[in-house]
């Protein structure tokens, strides 16, 4: 089967159906139905980076901007020689910034931190650390959770200056690794 049909049908698999004739409910008995109040809160559980499938992670260096499940998506990596120590604590520094709160960590591997902007949306920045050989790989993915027009509005017309600021916050973690 070609891979574009092959995607589109498991990408179906994914949603809910609507059952509009109860006729169903006599050949599918062990789908349990839920209510719009059950499905909403359900779906808003789902607006966190942590649940997200990483389709960009594809192990290429190059900087991948996407939109996926709702969120605008910035991934980037780095290659440098340093230890794990050195990387995660220049992530640490970095991630100590007025409005930003550590939302997950995992000591030398993985720190995600929350920025809350309630007029546009909110926005994740994840990093990761690995190490092959005496090479520590550093991600960098970036969550927008846009909220209405603004959101969206604000990604658009300021994406030249978010570009600018992601790559620089990963080139701060890099040079802050090589001097730790």
């Amino acid at each position: 089967m070609p891979r574009p049909i092959a995607y589109a049908l498991l990408a179906g698999l994914a949603n809910d159906s609507v059952v509009q004739h109860h006729e169903a409910l006599s050949v599918f008995k062990d789908i349990n139905l839920i209510g719009f109040e059950e499905a909403a809160h359900d779906a808003l559980q789902k607006t966190n980076p942590a649940v997200i499938e990483r389709i960009w992670d594809d192990g290429q260096p190059n900087a991948k901007s996407i939109k996926h499940e709702g969120f605008f998506i910035n991934h980037r990596e780095a290659k440098l020689k340093a230890t794990i120590e050195n990387v995660f604590q220049a992530i640490t520094r970095v991630a100590d910034k007025p409005g930003w709160h550590v939302e997950a960590i995992e000591h030398n591997k993985r720190i995600i931190i929350c920025e809350e902007n309630y007029r546009a949306g909110d926005k994740w920045i994840e990093w990761g650390v690995g190490q092959i050989g005496n090479v520590t790989n550093i991600t960098q993915t970036v969550f927008f959770s846009p909220r209405g027009l603004s959101g969206f509005l604000y990604w658009y017309l300021y994406y030249p200056f978010h570009h600018l600021v992601f790559r620089g916050l990963i080139r701060e973690i890099v040079k802050h690794s090589k001097y730790s």
